[in-house]
């Protein structure tokens, strides 16, 4: 567990006052020859954290790649072997690339203070990545750079977004900037195949984004034992700069630190099977152990009501149960509407939700 105590031994190892508080500090991206890719979630977790500090973006080589990233989030890019040295001079964090990128813990830091000529040094000492490792792996991100002298992972990021593919409603599991895995109902996907793509995504103010793009089909595969969801993954090309921008946002900063507590106990598992709604035809669009999903066209029940449901299974079986309704939302021709479910019996629900590989929350 992560103390206040705790973080002032940090900090007072690597050298950085904890007593009192400074103005006018920095925050710098000290970045070397590091991929884009591993360099844009440190800056925006410098900026999520930096509540009004200067945020800079340097490099020793002019890249057009950190230029355009600059201009996009709108902070300093400066250039050359001796950009750093004038911040050594004033209150300034220097961040690595990878090295720290929770936003709750880079406040902490902010708030504490930097001093005059003091700051993280961009070769981090191993006691200090030691110390790092210690005092809290759920809160700080310690990833080594890969062309200074070390290995890199780069590593996807679980989530758990709506998606889009081809139109087809299902949920984004794992993500990272140029690929991903979807869970999606059964289709006519295969490999090589470019669809477009479109995710629901969430800012650390609350904003909700529907970045898109195209995905370029790599893998497919049964994910449950019924065959009702499968699983594809691929190559991923966003529209815009915008477009990426809101996918970094949510998947390396919103669900990996803003809500910690946040846990995903059950993997809703997007399928297509038909079904009635209170006697109305309807689709089950995604199902997991205790809740579904559904989309009709017929008469909307309230928000806490409880309706009967039914499921035609393709084995030819139906279900039943009772849906207390904790969500209704009115789309282009259908609806949906979501909730808790209670089955008369639930034998057949494990082919059906339970995953063949695991997904969980890292």
């Amino acid at each position: 567990m992560v103390t206040l105590e705790s973080c002032n031994k940090f900090l007072a190892e690597i050298g950085l006052v904890v007593s009192k508080a400074v103005t006018g500090l920095s925050v710098v991206i000290d970045a070397h020859q590091e991929a884009l890719e591993l360099i844009e979630p440190s800056l925006v977790s410098a900026l999520v954290a930096s509540e009004g500090h200067r945020v800079v973006l340097i490099s020793q080589d002019d890249r057009d790649d950190l230029k355009d990233l600059a201009n996009k989030y709108s902070v300093t890019y400066e250039v050359g072997p001796l950009a750093i040295v004038k911040y050594q001079s004033s209150p300034t964090l220097v961040l690595r690339p990878g090295t720290v990128t929770d936003p709750n813990y880079l406040a902490q830091v902010l708030k504490r203070g930097t001093p005059k000529s003091t700051f993280q040094p961009p070769t981090s000492s191993q006691n200090a990545i030691q110390t790092l490792r210690t005092i809290g792996q759920n809160l700080i991100k310690v990833v080594k750079p890969e062309r200074r002298g070390y290995e890199r992972r780069w590593e996807r990021q679980n989530v758990s977004m709506k998606a889009w593919i081809a139109g087809i409603e299902g949920r984004c599991v794992d993500i990272h900037q140029h690929g991903g895995g979807f869970l999606i109902p059964r289709g006519n996907f295969a490999v090589g195949q470019r669809l477009l793509i479109e995710l629901e995504t969430k800012s650390v103010a609350g904003e909700i984004g529907h970045p898109k793009g195209v995905l370029t089909v790599r893998n497919v595969r049964p994910a449950t034992g019924s065959g009702e969801t499968w699983r594809i993954g691929g190559e991923l090309e966003w529209d815009s700069a915008k477009e990426l921008a809101q996918v970094i946002e949510h998947a390396f900063v919103v669900e990996k630190f803003i809500n910690p507590d946040y846990v995903r106990k059950e993997v809703r598992t997007p399928v297509s099977i038909p079904a009635t709604v209170a006697g109305h035809a309807a689709a089950c669009i995604d199902l997991s152990e205790h809740g579904a999903a559904f989309q009709l066209t017929g008469a909307l029940p309230e928000t806490e009501e409880a309706v009967p449901i039914q499921l035609h299974l393709a084995n030819g079986q139906t279900v039943k149960g009772d849906l207390k309704v904790r969500g209704v939302r009115q789309g282009q021709g259908a609806a949906r509407i979501s909730g808790l479910v209670f089955w008369e019996n639930d034998h057949w629900l494990v082919e059906n939700t339970k995953l063949l590989y695991k997904v969980n929350k890292s």
